[in-house]
């Protein structure tokens, strides 16, 4: 099984840290709008207002630390280190954090009709419901999901406390999102040792 979660003193994830992340994203210099920076990301701005817009979003913006596995049936989250699985619900509280750029983007819109929409998007993605109905949208895109063969496979490395030891060469290597480690062993790696 994969649901190891190594004891290395991370605490709260990377991930819970997004929501400015997509702000800052959200938010074009003047220089590339060519206007007062109002203009917005097209995967925010232009997707669909309901789950399968939404479930799109959490693709985009949560794909690099945040993942389906179909082959466990679970989320899993990249903590900096491994991934592990996500048993804090942060898939479903990534969601709710949706709200802030949509009520970004309600201030700014000219347009009635489409601000309250936007207004009640923020509204409904903050439910659980809405955020079940949201992950379950953003599974089917394949960018989301990581089988499981690919994880832990690289049989000539080990995460360790530290990084990636390489053991062919003995190489300390940095953390990698793509390695797929979901384990790490609870050992600083010394090469004067």
């Amino acid at each position: 099984r994969y649901d190891y979660e190594p004891g290395l003193g991370i605490g709260e994830i990377e991930i819970a840290e997004l929501p400015e992340a997509w702000l800052s994203r959200l938010r074009p210099s003047r220089e590339a709008s060519g206007d007062d920076g109002a203009a917005v990301e097209e995967v925010l701005y232009e997707l669909e207002l309901n789950d399968q817009g939404n479930g799109k979003r959490v693709v985009e913006l949560c794909s690099e630390d945040l993942r389906f596995s179909p082959d466990f049936g679970e989320w899993i989250v990249w903590n900096g280190q491994v991934w592990v699985i996500d048993k804090r619900s942060l898939a479903k509280r990534q969601v709710a954090k949706l709200a802030p750029p949509f009520v970004e983007m309600a201030r700014r819109e000219a347009n009635k009709t489409i601000r309250g929409a936007l207004y009640a998007e923020a509204e409904k993605v903050q439910g659980m419901g809405p955020a079940k109905a949201t992950l379950e949208a953003a599974k089917a895109h394949d960018r989301m999901c990581v089988e499981g063969k690919r994880l832990n496979a690289r049989i000539h490395q080990v995460c360790v406390e530290n990084g990636i030891l390489d053991l062919p060469t003995g190489t300390l290597l940095d953390f990698d999102r793509e390695a797929w480690f979901t384990q790490a062993a609870r050992v600083l790696f010394d090469p004067n040792a």
